[in-house]
Parts: C-alpha cells; structure tokens; sequence
C-alpha cells in the first residue's frame, strides 16, 4: 500500500533529524532535545595569527644571546617610551604584521598584542596590531605615563619550545602616578632586533590605597579569627560558669 501524504512529509520531517509520528491523522513533532556541547563549541577566534617562526620572521636569535642583557634593554626602551607619553616609541617596540617578506610565501603574519588590566585601562581590554596598540597608547599614556621600570622575578629566560619557534620571556615592574603595576611579556628576534610579541600589564596595588590588615585580625592578618578565639579558651579563665540556663 502506497503511503500517505501524511506519511511522507513525516518521513522528510524524520530524514532532516526531526522526530514525527502520526496522531489522529495529523503531523506532531516531537521536541528535539539539544546536544550538551555544541558541535561547534570551539569558536573562532577573532585574530588567529600564526606563531613568529624563525622562517617567517627570517632570522633566528642569536646563539650568545643573554637573556638578562636583553631584558634590561627592553626595560629600559619601555621606560622611555611609556614615560615620554607619546605611545608611537612603545607602538614601535611591538612586532609588526607582514613587514618581514622574503617570497611570496614566507612573511610573518603574527601580530603584536597588548593585554591591558585595570592599570592604564581601568578595564581588561586587548590591543592587536601594530596600529591599533600606537591609537590606545597615545590615548592612555598621556594621563598614566609609566616609570621606574625595572626586571623581577622570575628571571628572564630564553625559550624554545619547537625547533623553528624561539622567544624571550621576561617580567618588570613599574609605576604610575597613581598606581604599582607589572608586565609579563614575550619578545622575539627580528631582522630590526628585538620585538615584543605579547605584553601582559596588570594591576599590582593603588598607592594611596595601601593593602591594611583588619584591625581584629578578623579572617585575614596577623591573627585569624579562629587563633584569637582559640587563645581565649586557652587564657580567658571565667568567675563564673552558669550550667543550664535554658539552653540544651
């Protein structure tokens, strides 16, 4: 027996992923319940740049190099080019896309990136590309110049984590007018020397706001709550001890 035209729509409905079954002669779906992860949960990032390869970039770093001399040359550069306030010195300092080109199919198509959080933003913001880092640090560094930039732990360090990718990792310290910060930041090797890749500032401390431990050492401080409470079953010796008094 041929199937109805109910039937067939509720077999297209059924090949397209929808369940249907026939009641009283009429199409009810059934409803679809979603899948926990979506198959396309792994979204796309905005700015998915490749990774600074020594091919890309044409040049590898030095086999001498120092990591600590690098370091305080890079913190020195940052400390001039975030106290003059202009943002164009500390644009310059960042890798920039597509200048290396050695063939048509070797250039570096990475990215400088700046991270930004709370410290001259007051926010958490992220700055990609060359350009686009030079338009915010001309904006914010003129009411948050940066000083007194110095290198701290950890120590900087070479690394190598593929044969064909090799960068500098190295933290400072440093600070506004109004607050402590430091900087995490990842630099490589270009044909024009040093550039950073990635820099991470964040916000340490507030200086008119100092950290003050409470003054009953209440969860936090010197002495926890617990301690204080502990000591006075151990010191306090009472006149009285009332048993009963309504409570069981």
């Amino acid at each position: 027996m041929a199937p109805t035209a109910i039937e067939e729509v509720a077999d297209v409905r059924h090949a397209r992923g929808q369940q249907a079954k026939i009641v009283n002669g009429h199409i009810e779906l059934e409803k679809e319940t979603p899948a926990p992860v979506a198959d396309d949960f792994m979204y796309d990032f905005k700015y998915n740049h490749h990774l600074p390869t020594i091919d890309s970039l044409g040049s590898d770093m030095p086999s001498n190099a120092d990591p600590h001399e690098i370091a305080e040359s890079l913190a020195a550069e940052l400390s001039t080019a975030w106290s003059s306030g202009t943002g164009d010195q500390f644009a310059e300092m960042f890798l920039d896309y597509g200048k290396y080109l050695y063939s048509e199919a070797c250039y570096t198509d990475s990215i400088g990136v700046w991270r930004d959080k709370l410290v001259f933003t007051w926010d958490h913001r992220t700055f990609n590309f060359k350009d686009n880092i030079s338009r915010a640090a001309k904006d914010l560094l003129p009411s948050s110049p940066a000083c007194n930039v110095k290198v701290m732990a950890p120590l900087p360090n070479l690394q190598r984590p593929y044969p064909d990718l090799a960068f500098l990792q190295f933290t400072v310290s440093f600070e506004t007018d109004i607050a402590m910060g430091s900087a995490i930041s990842h630099a490589v090797y270009t044909p024009d020397g040093w550039k950073l890749w990635t820099m991470h500032t964040v916000l340490e401390s507030l200086k008119a706001f100092p950290v003050v431990d409470p003054a009953d050492g209440h969860m936090t401080g010197v002495t926890s709550w617990e301690s204080q409470r502990a000591k006075e079953d151990d010191e306090v010796i009472p006149d009285v001890v009332v048993i009963g008094g309504g409570q069981k």
